[in-house]
């Protein structure tokens, strides 16, 4: 009986010492599996190659160079000649004189910030506009409305801009 129990013993051990020993190795091949499978990804994807640029045909575009790139329109070039300015026709005359035969006022260097209060920040520049309403009651060209009305300085009555 001796012998029995020595051989379930021996066993024991035997398994007791396998089974953990095999775990271990199968976790061994488990993880050089997985080093292999994160060798084989490369570090750095290949980029896709660039699309060509778009190339535009100038047909006498004045933006547009003989080899197709488009320029700055702000960038002098070589076929730009100094000289005098241009200057854009100006309706300005036709306008005030619109406004003074209708009765309004024209004034050449109004506030572009009208009504606004004290501490508001504005931009120091003149715009031209007709004025409207005001002690002398001046009126718009036809067209036009008064509006965006503004107290005169020591007076009760108040002037607007035709728009």
């Amino acid at each position: 009986m001796q012998t029995k129990r020595a051989l379930i013993l021996f066993i024991f051990i035997i398994l007791a010492i396998s089974i953990p020993l095999m775990l271990v190795v199968r976790a061994k091949i488990d993880l050089d599996q997985a080093r292999e499978a994160v060798d084989s990804i490369p570090l750095i994807q290949p980029s896709a190659p660039l699309p060509e640029p778009d190339v535009v045909i100038s047909d006498g575009h004045p933006l547009v160079s003989p080899d197709g790139l488009i320029q700055d329109p702000y960038e002098a070039r070589a076929d730009d000649e100094p000289g005098e300015p241009v200057v854009e026709p100006s309706d300005e005359a036709s306008e005030e004189r619109r406004c003074t035969s209708a009765g309004g006022r024209w004034n050449d260097c109004a506030s572009p910030c009208r009504n606004l209060g004290p501490d508001a920040a504005c931009i120091e520049m003149c715009i031209s506009v007709c004025e409207c309403g005001g002690a002398e009651e001046w009126t718009c060209p036809a067209g036009t409305v008064c509006t965006d009305y503004e107290p005169l300085p020591r007076s009760a009555a108040s002037t607007g801009i035709c728009r």
